[in-house]
């Protein structure tokens, strides 16, 4: 009788390993079956442990952690799609094309002999990527038809049906076309591509058939179920967390009040437009007709002033309060985005390396751990003279955290941010108005002060030929000293006058340089008579009118904006749910860091509620209904000035454009009192006295005719201003 050389031992305990190879055919699963049922059989003493090591070992283990990985891959999914339509509901009807997709996959399996290895899961798992996009088409599609179009749920996923079917079938085709190779081929690695094939095309030939009928039912089923929990949610809204957790439970809770935008007063038609169209002086304004292109775009070529038009081209890319009103768009924007962070979880990345070394007389084996990771995995080394041990600890983890929006707390910071950068481009467009009319009125203003200085021009001429007259009179013994003094003084003030225009007009060009962004020292304008006649503006209705004009719309989005604010300020009454999973790679060795033991994974579930806060929450709830409501009347304040203004400017338009008539007829009496006057001095009838009185009106009423002409255009301008310019309205879409 021989005993063994050496014996063996596990934990102090005397030990036998027993190999085995699998036969042909078959798998580990099989394997691991048989022997427990022969364990089972055997009988053993309960002295008798047995355990798997080896590939056996990291076979069980990674099977038990299967299901595991399946659930938290459809978490994940849900997460996802749950964020891409801000809901709850709407993910489920998606989810729920999968299982057909995987039973019918793994009996093609079943059917053609297949092992369920680890190619047929990773087949599966593109089956499931797959599967999923019909019915995201489709589930998209349905629901885009309900918020733009106002479909009802069964009319917005019929057509859904109905116009998606070509894409889905296509895409299916295409995958089923494309995963035939691999199922039919044959040579070197075809049993690895085989279950691959096999998998992809019996799931997709199956499961197609079915989610096409499935989906529609599933969806409507849940917007019945949703509307039902919102229902009974509204009748005990009195409960307030109650009602809200029913009502999350079939979709994302939204605690701000539903944004409807408050009535402003608007009279079916302008006041100065009652008159019939046909008494209007000319160059006023014109109703506008249905269908016509009103006010689009580059409004001022109205004015149909090649030199107007050129300028007013440069102000979008060289004003430089556009280009600040624009950066503070684009401020805006990035705080969306920002906001928008908060739907989805922070991942941190912390690598780490740990070395240690202890004395012989320390207890046990060191456990290190390095700042949110479990108890790291170590090994001790002794050292040869001293008896010390070495720790060494090699980690790459990742820890991720995130809170899922319950409340509605980031949708509504995110809605709140989107309607603040819709104010930003509301107020971008305002600017643009703004320089584009200011810029407009500056130019008009220019060209009346050189047709002032046109006027003085001929009157100083005029004056220095009725000098010499009067001095040739008074040579003669017609005329006196005195008439000649006094027609010397004329000429001297008019002289005077024209010199102190230039500085008006100096004044204007210099706003139309830093206007255009450019230095007045580098910008000049040369003198041109003021010819520019004023066209026919369309005008809308006022109702139109809150639509186009960007200060409107501005102060319409920030009541948007207030009214968001209250439903995050709501949600600070509920709790916060947070989820931190933790998993990466750690091992005591370079060599075995990237393996399958090394892994590890936790997850961490945490909920906090505010007990107590001395009334904190409901003092920022009023806050933001106070600011909601001052927006309101912010906004029909803003309405009643843009209806005044129209109102102001038609009046204007109106009554100077009959000025102007009874002004030129004025202006042709003076030129006719003039020539009367001269006549009866230089016949010696009447003193020059006369003269220069006549002088002095007509010069009068000819500088009033010009100022009613820069008036009548600038009003032009203010009226175009009023109505919006060229602005078509804000964007709705997020």
């Amino acid at each position: 009788m021989t005993a063994p050389l050496a014996v063996n031992h596990t934990s102090l305990f005397p030990s036998v390993t027993v190999s085995f190879n699998l036969a042909a055919g078959v798998s580990l699963s099989q394997a691991t079956a048989r022997i427990d049922s022969v364990k089972a059989r055997l009988g053993a003493p309960t002295t008798l442990h047995t355990f798997f090591s080896g590939t056996l070992l990291a076979f069980r283990q990674s099977l038990a952690r299967e299901p595991l990985l399946i659930v938290t891959a459809l978490l994940a999914v849900y997460i996802v799609l749950g964020i891409l339509y801000e809901s709850l509901v709407h993910p489920l009807t998606i989810i729920s094309t999968l299982p057909s997709a995987s039973v019918w996959a793994m009996l093609a399996l079943l059917l053609f002999h297949q092992d369920l290895n680890i190619i047929s899961l990773i087949a599966i798992i593109l089956l499931i990527g797959i599967v999923k996009k019909n019915g995201i088409m489709m589930v998209d599609f349905a629901l885009d038809a309900e918020r733009t179009s106002h479909a009802s749920p069964r009319d917005a996923v019929m057509q859904a049906c109905l116009l998606r079917f070509r894409p889905i079938l296509m895409t299916t085709m295409a995958a089923i076309f494309g995963a035939a190779p691999l199922a039919l081929g044959s040579g070197m690695g075809a049993e690895l591509r085989r279950p691959l094939g096999i998998t992809i095309i019996g799931g997709l030939v199956a499961s197609q058939l079915l989610t096409l009928y499935t989906t529609p039912v599933v969806y409507l089923l849940l917007d019945r179920a949703r509307m039902a929990v919102r229902r009974l949610g509204m009748r005990r809204s009195a409960r307030g967390k109650y009602a809200c957790l029913l009502a999350a439970c079939a979709a994302a809770c939204n605690l701000g009040p539903r944004y409807v935008r408050p009535s402003a007063p608007t009279p079916a038609a302008f006041k100065e437009m009652t008159g019939p169209e046909d008494t209007l002086p000319p160059g006023t304004w014109r109703p506008a007709t249905p269908r016509e292109g009103e006010l689009k775009g580059k409004w001022w070529e109205l004015f149909d002033e090649p030199e107007l038009d050129a300028l007013e081209e440069r102000v979008d890319t060289a004003n430089q309060s556009i280009a600040a009103a624009f950066e503070q768009l684009m401020a805006a924007r990035a705080l969306v985005r920002q906001a928008q962070a908060g739907y989805y979880p922070t991942v941190t990345f912390t690598p780490s390396y740990q070395y240690a070394t202890a004395g012989s007389t320390a207890a046990g084996v060191f456990a290190t751990s390095s700042g949110t990771m479990s108890t790291a995995t170590t090994t001790t080394t002794a050292a040869t003279a001293h008896g010390t041990s070495t720790i060494n600890t090699f980690s790459l983890p990742l820890e991720a955290s995130w809170a899922p929006d319950l409340w509605g707390r980031v949708r509504n910071a995110v809605a709140q941010n989107r309607f603040a950068a819709q104010v930003s481009a509301a107020d971008l467009e305002n600017t643009k108005l703004t320089a584009h009319a200011t810029l407009a009125e500056s130019y008009f203003q220019l060209r009346g002060q050189d047709a002032l200085q046109e006027l003085y021009d001929r009157t100083i001429v005029a004056d220095r030929r009725t000098l010499e007259i009067t001095r040739g009179l008074a040579q003669t013994g017609v005329g006196d000293q005195e008439a000649v003094a006094q027609a010397a003084v004329t000429l001297a003030n008019f002289e005077a006058t024209a010199t102190n225009l230039a500085i008006n007009r100096t004044l204007y060009e210099h706003a139309i340089a830093t206007l255009v962004g450019q230095p007045p020292a580098q910008f000049s304008l040369p003198a041109r008579p003021l010819t520019t006649k004023v066209p026919s503006i369309p005008v809308l209705v006022p109702s139109l009118l809150l639509e186009r004009r960007p200060d409107v719309a501005a102060a319409e989005r920030a009541m948007a904006q207030a009214n968001a604010a209250i439903g995050v300020a709501r949600a600070a009454y509920f709790p916060t749910l947070n989820l931190t999973p933790t998993g990466g790679l750690e091992s005591s060795s370079l060599a075995t860091l990237i393996s399958v033991p090394a892994l590890f994974f936790s997850l961490g579930v945490s909920a906090s509620e505010l007990v107590f806060d001395g009334g904190l929450r409901s003092a920022t709830e009023r806050q933001y209904l106070a600011l909601y409501r001052a927006s309101v009347a912010a906004y029909r304040q803003t309405v009643l000035t843009a209806l005044q203004q129209v109102e102001d400017y038609l009046a204007t338009l109106r009554i100077v454009s009959q000025q102007i008539g009874r002004q030129t007829a004025a202006v042709d009496a003076a030129r006719q009192h003039l020539e009367l006057a001269v006549g009866r001095y230089t016949t010696g009838i009447d003193p020059y006295l006369n003269v220069i009185s006549a002088q002095t009106t007509l010069l009068a009423d000819e500088q009033t005719l010009v100022s009613l002409r820069v008036t009548h255009l600038t009003a032009a301008v203010q009226l175009v201003e009023a109505l919006g310019g060229g602005w078509q309205g804000l964007g709705r879409a997020p």
